[in-house]
């Protein structure tokens, strides 16, 4: 269940990522696609870190250092 909700939640995201990186980028990306990923793999070949940076997001990893109420937490 759990996979499936990551899964999905990648999905979503590739897809806005997409829709934004197209903007400026919509000479580099060729056709014809089939599914979000195949724009993705196209993204990869010049942005090589772009994964792995984003995995260490803490929208990724679901953990983020904060101070709540004068004391330091890791939410997530």
């Amino acid at each position: 269940m759990k996979a499936i909700k990551i899964t999905l939640t990648l999905l979503a995201m590739v897809g806005l990522m997409v829709t934004s990186a197209l903007a400026g980028h919509q000479d580099r990306i060729e056709g014809p696609v089939k599914e979000p990923q195949d724009i993705t793999r196209q993204c990869l070949q010049c942005h090589e870190d772009a994964a792995k940076d984003f995995m260490k997001t803490s929208h990724w990893n679901w953990s983020l250092e904060q101070e709540v109420n004068g004391k330091e937490v890791d939410r997530g």
